[in-house]
Protein backbone atom coordinates (compact mmCIF):
# COMPACT_ATOMS: atom_id res chain seq x y z
CA UNK A 1 0.00 0.00 0.00
CA UNK A 2 2.85 2.42 0.71
CA UNK A 3 4.64 1.45 -2.43
CA UNK A 4 1.24 2.28 -4.36
CA UNK A 5 1.02 5.71 -2.57
CA UNK A 6 4.64 6.36 -3.40
CA UNK A 7 3.83 5.91 -6.93
CA UNK A 8 0.78 7.58 -7.30
CA UNK A 9 2.24 10.44 -5.58
CA UNK A 10 5.87 9.78 -7.73
CA UNK A 11 3.38 10.19 -10.69
CA UNK A 12 0.90 12.78 -9.52
CA UNK A 13 4.21 14.56 -9.13
CA UNK A 14 5.35 14.22 -12.44
CA UNK A 15 2.67 14.86 -14.17
CA UNK A 16 1.69 18.32 -12.12
CA UNK A 17 4.81 19.33 -13.56
CA UNK A 18 4.88 18.67 -17.01
CA UNK A 19 1.56 19.99 -16.70
CA UNK A 20 2.87 23.31 -15.94
CA UNK A 21 5.47 23.27 -17.87
CA UNK A 22 3.77 22.46 -20.93
CA UNK A 23 1.22 25.19 -20.46
CA UNK A 24 4.33 28.01 -20.14
CA UNK A 25 5.52 26.18 -23.25
CA UNK A 26 1.92 26.64 -24.86
CA UNK A 27 1.21 29.88 -24.15
CA UNK A 28 5.33 31.06 -25.54
CA UNK A 29 4.22 29.43 -28.52
CA UNK A 30 0.80 31.34 -29.18
CA UNK A 31 2.95 34.48 -27.88
CA UNK A 32 5.32 33.84 -30.47
CA UNK A 33 2.62 33.61 -33.65
CA UNK A 34 0.65 36.78 -32.46
CA UNK A 35 3.37 38.89 -32.73
CA UNK A 36 4.63 37.22 -36.35
CA UNK A 37 0.41 37.99 -37.15
CA UNK A 38 0.46 41.73 -35.51
CA UNK A 39 3.92 42.27 -37.45
CA UNK A 40 2.72 40.90 -40.56
CA UNK A 41 -0.60 42.93 -40.69
CA UNK A 42 1.46 45.99 -39.90
CA UNK A 43 0.93 49.25 -42.63
CA UNK A 44 3.93 50.00 -44.40
CA UNK A 45 3.74 53.76 -45.15
CA UNK A 46 7.67 54.40 -45.91
CA UNK A 47 10.20 52.80 -48.57
CA UNK A 48 12.06 51.36 -44.76
CA UNK A 49 9.26 50.12 -43.66
CA UNK A 50 8.34 47.96 -46.54
CA UNK A 51 12.25 46.98 -46.76
CA UNK A 52 11.98 45.51 -43.06
CA UNK A 53 8.68 43.94 -43.56
CA UNK A 54 9.91 42.33 -46.18
CA UNK A 55 12.74 41.11 -44.59
CA UNK A 56 11.05 40.00 -41.27
CA UNK A 57 8.47 37.62 -43.76
CA UNK A 58 11.40 36.11 -45.07
CA UNK A 59 13.50 35.23 -41.71
CA UNK A 60 10.09 34.47 -40.33
CA UNK A 61 9.54 31.39 -43.59
CA UNK A 62 13.30 30.81 -43.72
CA UNK A 63 14.01 29.87 -39.41
CA UNK A 64 11.07 31.06 -37.47
CA UNK A 65 8.62 28.77 -38.50
CA UNK A 66 10.84 25.88 -38.73
CA UNK A 67 11.36 26.87 -34.99
CA UNK A 68 8.09 26.74 -34.00
CA UNK A 69 7.33 23.47 -35.66
CA UNK A 70 9.62 21.74 -33.60
CA UNK A 71 8.50 23.05 -30.80
CA UNK A 72 4.95 22.27 -31.52
CA UNK A 73 6.18 18.52 -31.97
CA UNK A 74 7.63 18.77 -28.37
CA UNK A 75 4.13 20.18 -27.23
CA UNK A 76 2.29 17.56 -28.96
CA UNK A 77 4.34 14.50 -27.22
CA UNK A 78 3.80 16.46 -23.50
CA UNK A 79 -0.02 16.29 -23.83
CA UNK A 80 -0.14 12.86 -25.21
CA UNK A 81 1.46 12.37 -21.91
CA UNK A 82 -0.57 14.33 -20.09
CA UNK A 83 -3.74 12.73 -21.45
CA UNK A 84 -2.49 9.16 -20.37
CA UNK A 85 -1.46 10.43 -16.96
CA UNK A 86 -3.52 13.08 -16.05
CA UNK A 87 -6.49 15.42 -15.84
CA UNK A 88 -6.53 18.36 -17.98
CA UNK A 89 -8.98 20.86 -17.10
CA UNK A 90 -11.18 22.79 -19.78
CA UNK A 91 -8.35 25.80 -19.90
CA UNK A 92 -5.67 23.10 -21.35
CA UNK A 93 -8.05 22.07 -23.81
CA UNK A 94 -8.89 25.80 -24.97
CA UNK A 95 -5.01 26.10 -24.88
CA UNK A 96 -4.27 23.12 -26.97
CA UNK A 97 -6.67 24.39 -29.63
CA UNK A 98 -5.11 27.55 -29.85
CA UNK A 99 -1.77 26.49 -29.94
CA UNK A 100 -1.92 23.63 -32.41
CA UNK A 101 -4.43 25.57 -34.67
CA UNK A 102 -2.14 28.04 -35.34
CA UNK A 103 0.01 26.61 -38.51
CA UNK A 104 -2.94 26.60 -40.22
CA UNK A 105 -4.27 30.10 -39.24
CA UNK A 106 -0.84 31.92 -39.77
CA UNK A 107 -0.41 30.87 -43.31
CA UNK A 108 -3.06 33.14 -44.84
CA UNK A 109 -1.84 35.86 -43.18
CA UNK A 110 1.83 35.55 -44.30
CA UNK A 111 0.53 35.10 -47.28
CA UNK A 112 -1.81 37.95 -47.20
CA UNK A 113 0.76 40.05 -45.93
CA UNK A 114 3.31 38.59 -48.74
CA UNK A 115 0.82 39.70 -51.43
CA UNK A 116 0.41 43.06 -49.82
CA UNK A 117 4.22 43.99 -49.35
CA UNK A 118 4.58 42.87 -53.13
CA UNK A 119 2.16 45.16 -54.40
CA UNK A 120 3.63 48.05 -52.81
CA UNK A 121 7.14 46.95 -53.46
CA UNK A 122 6.07 47.03 -57.08
CA UNK A 123 4.47 49.93 -57.04
CA UNK A 124 7.37 51.71 -55.21
CA UNK A 125 9.53 50.78 -58.16
CA UNK A 126 7.30 51.86 -60.69
CA UNK A 127 7.28 55.29 -58.99
CA UNK A 128 11.17 55.26 -58.76
CA UNK A 129 11.57 54.15 -62.27
CA UNK A 130 9.16 57.52 -62.88
CA UNK A 131 11.38 59.45 -61.15
CA UNK A 132 14.71 58.34 -62.38
CA UNK A 133 12.98 58.99 -65.84
CA UNK A 134 12.10 62.87 -64.69
CA UNK A 135 15.57 63.12 -64.12
CA UNK A 136 17.21 62.14 -66.93
CA UNK A 137 14.73 64.36 -69.06
CA UNK A 138 15.67 67.28 -66.85
CA UNK A 139 19.59 66.70 -67.22
CA UNK A 140 18.89 66.00 -71.18
CA UNK A 141 16.93 69.87 -71.01
CA UNK A 142 19.92 71.13 -68.97
CA UNK A 143 22.30 69.54 -71.90
CA UNK A 144 20.57 70.79 -74.69
CA UNK A 145 19.70 74.18 -72.91
CA UNK A 146 23.85 74.54 -72.58
CA UNK A 147 24.30 73.39 -76.23
CA UNK A 148 22.58 75.78 -77.43
CA UNK A 149 23.29 78.65 -75.31
CA UNK A 150 27.14 77.44 -76.42
CA UNK A 151 26.03 77.34 -80.38
CA UNK A 152 24.36 81.04 -80.11
CA UNK A 153 28.49 82.39 -78.06
CA UNK A 154 29.88 80.71 -80.75
CA UNK A 155 27.57 82.35 -83.96
CA UNK A 156 28.04 85.56 -82.35
CA UNK A 157 32.09 85.46 -81.72
CA UNK A 158 31.93 84.35 -85.35
CA UNK A 159 29.77 87.57 -86.64
CA UNK A 160 32.23 89.28 -84.36
CA UNK A 161 35.04 88.12 -85.73
CA UNK A 162 34.06 88.59 -89.69
CA UNK A 163 33.22 92.69 -88.28
CA UNK A 164 37.08 93.28 -86.90
CA UNK A 165 38.52 91.47 -90.32
CA UNK A 166 36.14 94.10 -92.09
CA UNK A 167 37.26 96.85 -90.05
CA UNK A 168 41.42 96.39 -89.69
CA UNK A 169 42.68 99.26 -87.17
CA UNK A 170 44.36 101.52 -88.55
CA UNK A 171 47.89 102.18 -87.91
CA UNK A 172 49.33 104.87 -85.99
CA UNK A 173 51.14 107.63 -88.42
CA UNK A 174 54.02 109.89 -88.27
CA UNK A 175 53.22 113.57 -89.44
CA UNK A 176 54.85 114.85 -92.43
CA UNK A 177 57.55 116.79 -92.97
CA UNK A 178 58.52 119.47 -95.77
CA UNK A 179 56.08 122.48 -96.74
CA UNK A 180 52.89 123.11 -97.43
CA UNK A 181 52.03 121.42 -101.09
CA UNK A 182 50.25 123.69 -104.23
CA UNK A 183 47.15 123.06 -105.58
CA UNK A 184 43.63 121.83 -104.35
CA UNK A 185 42.34 119.28 -102.35
CA UNK A 186 39.73 116.61 -102.58
CA UNK A 187 36.43 116.69 -101.18
CA UNK A 188 36.66 116.02 -97.38
CA UNK A 189 37.56 116.85 -93.99
CA UNK A 190 41.02 117.47 -91.96
CA UNK A 191 42.01 113.80 -90.33
CA UNK A 192 41.99 113.31 -86.78
CA UNK A 193 45.43 111.45 -86.97
CA UNK A 194 48.66 112.53 -87.85
CA UNK A 195 50.58 111.09 -91.42
CA UNK A 196 53.52 109.42 -92.23
CA UNK A 197 57.04 111.32 -93.32
CA UNK A 198 56.79 111.83 -96.82
CA UNK A 199 55.73 114.16 -99.92
CA UNK A 200 52.48 115.31 -100.78
CA UNK A 201 50.88 114.69 -104.07
CA UNK A 202 52.63 118.02 -104.94
CA UNK A 203 55.26 119.10 -102.30
CA UNK A 204 56.17 118.53 -98.81
CA UNK A 205 54.89 118.70 -95.20
CA UNK A 206 56.32 120.75 -92.37
CA UNK A 207 56.41 118.85 -88.96
CA UNK A 208 54.12 119.46 -86.71
CA UNK A 209 50.34 118.28 -86.26
CA UNK A 210 47.44 119.74 -87.69
CA UNK A 211 45.40 122.55 -87.23
CA UNK A 212 42.82 122.99 -85.24
CA UNK A 213 42.25 126.59 -85.70
CA UNK A 214 40.79 128.71 -88.43
CA UNK A 215 41.51 129.31 -91.84
CA UNK A 216 41.34 132.05 -94.27
CA UNK A 217 39.22 129.77 -96.28
CA UNK A 218 36.99 128.29 -93.37
CA UNK A 219 37.44 125.70 -90.24
CA UNK A 220 39.14 122.76 -90.08
CA UNK A 221 36.83 119.63 -89.84
CA UNK A 222 37.32 116.70 -88.21
CA UNK A 223 35.92 113.28 -89.17
CA UNK A 224 37.23 111.24 -92.68
CA UNK A 225 40.61 110.98 -93.58
CA UNK A 226 40.14 112.85 -96.69
CA UNK A 227 41.54 117.03 -97.30
CA UNK A 228 38.59 119.31 -97.45
CA UNK A 229 38.12 121.70 -100.77
CA UNK A 230 39.29 124.87 -100.89
CA UNK A 231 43.15 126.56 -101.17
CA UNK A 232 46.10 124.55 -99.75
CA UNK A 233 48.09 127.46 -98.20
CA UNK A 234 48.81 127.06 -95.06
CA UNK A 235 46.09 128.60 -92.46
CA UNK A 236 46.64 132.27 -91.38
CA UNK A 237 44.11 131.80 -88.27
CA UNK A 238 44.65 130.36 -84.70
CA UNK A 239 45.43 127.08 -83.82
Amino acid sequence: AKLTSAVKWLMSTISDHVLHGNRVYQKEICRSFDEISETALLPTTTTEELINQVEFIQDTEATVFPELEEKLTKAEANVLFLLGYSDLHEDDYKLHSMTFSWPARIKPIVQHSKNRLNNKRELANNELKERIKLFDNHVMSCFSIMFTRTALLSLVLGLLSLQLEAFPTTEHTEEPTGTWPSGTWTTGSWPTGSWTTGSWPTGSWTTGSWPTGSWTTGSGPTGSTEAPTGSTEAPSGEE
